[in-house]
C-alpha cells in the first residue's frame, strides 16, 4: 500500500472533518492526515508540506521533552498534552496545540488540534456551544466550546474530564425530561430539540435549546455525535412575558364584571366573554360570527362603524336588542385595535349595567332634593362652608332674612358679605374653633343684609369631616331681631306695669289721707263763720285737697284701677294737665314745649286714659332720646 492509499484509509478512519479545529493524525513522528481547517492554516507557510510532514519540522524551538516522549511513546500517555508553541514561519506565530493519543488495534496515534486564537475568540463570542461527544451517556466530551464558561462558570476542560459534569448543572426541574431525551438518543431514535435549562456555579441560569446536528460516522462506523447548544433566554423570557401576558388577558376578559367584545376589521365577533352573552341574553356561539355592519342591527352597525373608522365612541342610556328582545340600560365604550402600523385591524367594546347605578342615581336625586326642600323650608339662615369659611351653599331663608341670593355669595368669605363689621373678629375665632376642635360653639353677631340693615343672628356650628370627602362646616344663624324687639317690649310692659301698681297703691293711700283733710277741713268750715278769717283759709286747703284728689284721681286712672269716665273735655286742658304731671319725670337736659291751638277741641272720652297715652308717649320719647 502506497503512503496516500494509507492517508487515506487514516484520514476515513479518524473523522477529523468533524473537528471544529484545525486538526491532524500523527503516526510515527509525522502527519499523515489533516482536516481541511489545518490544510487551510499551514498550508501556506512554508514548513508543511501535507501528510509526511515531520512534527518536528513545525516548531521553531526544538520539540520539548514532553512532545518527544508522546511522539515515540503514544501508548504511555493517557491525558491530553497541551503545549504553546512558535511555529518556524516567517511570521513567527505562536499557537496551542493539544496532543491525545489514540488507541488503534495495531498501535496508538496521535491526534493533533491547534487552537488559532481566532477561531476561539469567534466560537467565545457566539451565543451557542458545539459539542463533540463519543457518546451520549455519560457524556464523553472530546471537545466543547468557550461559550459555555460564561453559561456555566466551568472552563471547557472540567466537562472533557467529568464526564458527569454536564447532567449535574442542568436545573432540577428539567433534569428528568433531559435523561429521557438522552435515553432516546442513546437507543437509537431520533429524538427532536430539547429545551433545558443549565445553572451557573455562582448563581442564575441560563435556557438552552439543545440540538443534534448528526453522528460523526466514517463507512458505517459511529464515531460520535456533535450537538449545538444555543442561548435561547431572552427568546424564552419573551416567550414566557408572552405566556403570563394573555394569561392575564384572558383572566380579564373571562372574569372581568363587564361585558367585552372584539370585532375584526371587517365587523364579525371573534370573542367575546360570558357576562356579555348574560347581559344581552343570548348565547355565545350565536354571538360569534355575528356581524355588527349588519344593516338589520342599525344601531350596533352606526356604532361599529364609528370604531372600524378609528373613533371612540361612547354611549350610556337604554338599548333594546333585536336578537334577544331585551331591553338593558347599558353604558358602552368603543375603540378601534390597531396593528404595530397603525393599521385599524378590529375593535373592543366594553359593556357595562348601569340599571343598579340609575336607579341609585335616582334615588340619591330625590334624597339630595329632599334636603334642600327641607333646608330651604327651614326658617333660619343655613350656610354650607370650607374650612377658610368661604360660602359653598346657602339656603333660600338666607336670602329671605339678608336679601342676598346663593349666587350673589358664592365662593365668597361669610365675613365678607354678611357678618358686620363689630362683629367679624368674634364670628372668625369660633368658626376657628369649631375647624380645629370640632367643637360646637355658638356665637350673636349682627348681620348686614343687602340694605345695610343690621339685624341680630345667633350662630352655631356643626363640623363634617369624613375620610373621603374635604372638611365642612355647617353654619346655622337664628335671627333674633324680632324676637329681641319684642323681649325688650315686654320688659318694658312689665315696668310698666310695676310703676302702675306702685302709682296705684301710692294714690290709694293718699286718698286716704286726703279724706281725713278733706273731712277735717269741712268740719272747720261749719263751725268758722264767713267773715272770721280762718274761714278763707280753710276754703284754700279745699280747694288745694280737691286738686290733691285729681292728681290721685289721675295715678288711679294710669294704673289701670279707676273705671272709665267718658265726658266732655277740652283735649288742650287735659294735654297742658298730662305734661304738669310727668315734667317731673325727665331729666334737666329734656325740654317739653307745648304748639297747642287757640281754638277750643272738645272730644267725648275718658281724661285719664288720654293722660296714660300722653305719659306712655313721653316716656317712650324720653327712651328713643
Amino acid at each position: 500500500m502506497d503512503k496516500m492509499e494509507e492517508t487515506q484509509k487514516v484520514n476515513t478512519a479518524i473523522p477529523l472533518d468533524s473537528v471544529p479545529l484545525p486538526a491532524a493524525l500523527i503516526r510515527h513522528g509525522a502527519i499523515y492526515a489533516a482536516n481541511a481547517l489545518f490544510e487551510s492554516l499551514f498550508s501556506g507557510s512554508g514548513i508543511y508540506h501535507g501528510p509526511g510532514t515531520a512534527v518536528s519540522d513545525l516548531f521553531a524551538s526544538p520539540v520539548p521533552s514532553a512532545l518527544g516522549h508522546l511522539l515515540s511513546a503514544p501508548d504511555d500517555f493517557e491525558h491530553p498534552l497541551e503545549l504553546g508553541l512558535n511555529m518556524s514561519d516567517d511570521l513567527g506565530n505562536r499557537y496551542i496545540f493539544k496532543f491525545q493519543s489514540v488507541d488503534r488495534p495495531d498501535g496508538a496515534d496521535i491526534i493533533c488540534t491547534v487552537n488559532t486564537g481566532i477561531r476561539e475568540s469567534i466560537l467565545a463570542r457566539l451565543p451557542l456551544v458545539t459539542i463533540f461527544a463519543r457518546s451520549v451517556v455519560p457524556f464523553e466530551i472530546e471537545y466543547i466550546s468557550p461559550m459555555i464558561r460564561s453559561w456555566t462558570g466551568y472552563d471547557p476542560d472540567a466537562f472533557i474530564k467529568d464526564p458527569l459534569l454536564l447532567m449535574h448543572i442542568v436545573h432540577p426541574e428539567d433534569k428528568a425530561r433531559f435523561l429521557e431525551a438522552l435515553d432516546e438518543m442513546a437507543k437509537g431514535r431520533d429524538s427532536d430539540d430539547i429545551t433545558y435549562r443549565l445553572t451557573n456555579r455562582n448563581g442564575g441560569y441560563v435556557w438552552i435549546r439543545q440540538s443534534r446536528e448528526r453522528d460523526v460516522t466514517s463507512d458505517g462506523v459511529q464515531y460520535g455525535q456533535l450537538f449545538v447548544l444555543r442561548d435561547i433566554t431572552r427568546e424564552k423570557e419573551i416567550e414566557l412575558d408572552l405566556l403570563e401576558a394573555r394569561e392575564r388577558y384572558r383572566l380579564f376578559f373571562d372574569k372581568a364584571p363587564i361585558g367585552i367584545a372584539c370585532v375584526d376589521r371587517h365587523g364579525v365577533v371573534i370573542d367575546c366573554n360570558e357576562w356579555l352573552c348574560r347581559l344581552f341574553n343570548i348565547p355565545r356561539d350565536r354571538l360569534l360570527g355575528l356581524n355588527v355592519l349588519d344593516p338589520s342591527l342599525p344601531f350596533v352597525r352606526e356604532f361599529s362603524r364609528k370604531i372600524l373608522r378609528g373613533e371612540e365612541v361612547h354611549y350610556e342610556g337604554p338599548y333594546h336588542s333585536l336578537i334577544s328582545d331585551t331591553t338593558v340600560h347599558i353604558e358602552v365604550c368603543g375603540f378601534p385595535l390597531r396593528d404595530e402600523t397603525g393599521m385599524i385591524i378590529g375593535g373592543f367594546s366594553m359593556f357595562q349595567d348601569i340599571r343598579e347605578r340609575m336607579e341609585l342615581e335616582r334615588t340619591l336625586r330625590r334624597e339630595r332634593d329632599f334636603n334642600k326642600a327641607v333646608i330651604d323650608a327651614a326658617a333660619t339662615i343655613v350656610l354650607i362652608l370650607d374650612r377658610n369659611g368661604k360660602v359653598l351653599q346657602a339656603n333660600r331663608t338666607t336670602e329671605t332674612i339678608t336679601g342676598y341670593s346663593e349666587t350673589d355669595i358664592s365662593m365668597r368669605h361669610v365675613c365678607d358679605c354678611l357678618i358686620g363689621e363689630r362683629s367679624r373678629k368674634k364670628f372668625c375665632k369660633a368658626l376657628e374653633l369649631a375647624v380645629n376642635s370640632m367643637q360646637v360653639a355658638p356665637v350673636d353677631t349682627t348681620c348686614t343684609t343687602v340694605d345695610g340693615e343690621e339685624r341680630q343672628v345667633e350662630w352655631s356650628f356643626t363640623t363634617i369631616n369624613t375620610p373621603d370627602s374635604p372638611l365642612r362646616i355647617i353654619a346655622t344663624g337664628v335671627d333674633s331681631t324680632d324676637q329681641r324687639r319684642l323681649e325688650d317690649q315686654f320688659r318694658e310692659a312689665q315696668k310698666m306695669d310695676a310703676i302702675g301698681r306702685l302709682a296705684g297703691g301710692v294714690a290709694h293711700e293718699f286718698n286716704n289721707q286726703l279724706t281725713a283733710i278733706q273731712g277735717y277741713c269741712q268740719m272747720l268750715l261749719l263751725h268758722t263763720s264767713r267773715d272770721d278769717s280762718a274761714y278763707k283759709q280753710l276754703k284754700n286747703i279745699e280747694k288745694a285737697v280737691k286738686r290733691s284728689a285729681d292728681t290721685a284721681n289721675r295715678l288711679l286712672a294710669y294704673s289701670r284701677r279707676q273705671t272709665l269716665q267718658f265726658k266732655r273735655v277740652d283735649i288742650k286742658e287735659v294735654v297742658k294737665e298730662s305734661v304738669e304731671l310727668f315734667d317731673k319725670l325727665f331729666e334737666e337736659n329734656i325740654e317739653v314745649h307745648l304748639d297747642l291751638t287757640d281754638d277750643p277741641c272738645i272730644a267725648n272720652m275718658d281724661s285719664n286714659q288720654l293722660q296714660q297715652i300722653m305719659l306712655n308717649l313721653a316716656l317712650n320719647a324720653r327712651d328713643a332720646m
